[in-house]
């Protein structure tokens, strides 16, 4: 009777044993499935920050887009302003025209591009998941560098070429309206001229004068041509990214 009651006990043991088993499995594979739920929640909610985030990073690139485009009006404004007077200045070259309403200051004052958009987001590029947007942007900036270009190139001739001409040696500027002792602003700025028509007139009669004024105006159609292509670059980025962000 004891030897029976002892394989009895042996068995409920095991019986126990198996069933703590299957108890312990249980909670493992509960354990487990819980941990890969919490990584992919965590992941989720990754991912839709990142969506949010890039949305909201091109929200930015939208707002700095815009304002690129108004310093582009300016700079194509101003641009045909001086080309403008290039073109005048050439008349009065060659015995057409006259000085009224002309700024001669034009043929020594520089051209300025400085966008924001490039510098503000050209190291974001290769984060963005939407390719079309990515291509759109690196096309874009490619016009911001060709426009960039031909800025430096015009600002160059002007710094190497025409101002040691103009002001160096024909000595063009009215000393008296440089250092006007009413304003002691930037002359230009305000539209008044500090060029003195007399000297400016005697240059012009000089072999050098054409060729220099030859240069600039086709620096400065580059120049043009450079930020027609950026505005119309930017204004097609604007419209796909207005139509592209949800």
């Amino acid at each position: 009777m004891k030897f029976f009651r002892k394989i009895r006990r042996i068995l409920i043991q095991q019986e126990r044993l198996k069933k703590y088993l299957l108890y312990a499995l249980g909670e493992i594979v509960l354990v487990v499935i819980g941990i890969v739920l919490a990584v992919q929640i965590n992941e989720g909610v990754k991912k839709r920050q990142a969506e949010q985030a890039e949305i909201e990073n091109y929200d930015l690139i939208l707002s700095d887009l815009r304002g690129d485009l108004e310093l582009f009006k300016t700079y194509k404004e101003y641009g045909e302003q001086m080309l403008d007077a290039y073109y005048r200045m050439n008349d009065i070259a060659h015995g057409k025209g006259s000085f009224e309403k002309l700024f001669p200051d034009f043929i020594v004052m520089n051209v300025a591009f400085d966008p924001v958009t490039q510098e503000n987001h050209q190291s974001n590029i290769e984060k963005m998941s939407n390719k079309k947007i990515r291509a759109q942007l690196v096309s874009y900036f490619r016009s911001i560098d060709q426009a960039r270009k031909a800025s430096g190139e015009i600002d160059t001739y002007l710094k190497d070429v025409s101002r040691p001409f103009f002001l160096k040696e024909k000595e063009i500027f009215k000393n008296s309206e440089v250092f006007n002792p009413s304003d002691r602003g930037f002359p230009p700025y305000r539209g008044v001229s500090v060029v003195d028509t007399t000297k400016f007139r005697a240059a012009m009669n000089t072999p050098e004068f054409l060729p220099i004024l030859s240069a600039q105006r086709m620096s400065l159609g580059f120049y043009l041509a450079a930020v027609d292509k950026s505005i119309k670059d930017n204004t097609a980025l604007i419209s796909f990214l207005e139509e592209n962000i949800e």
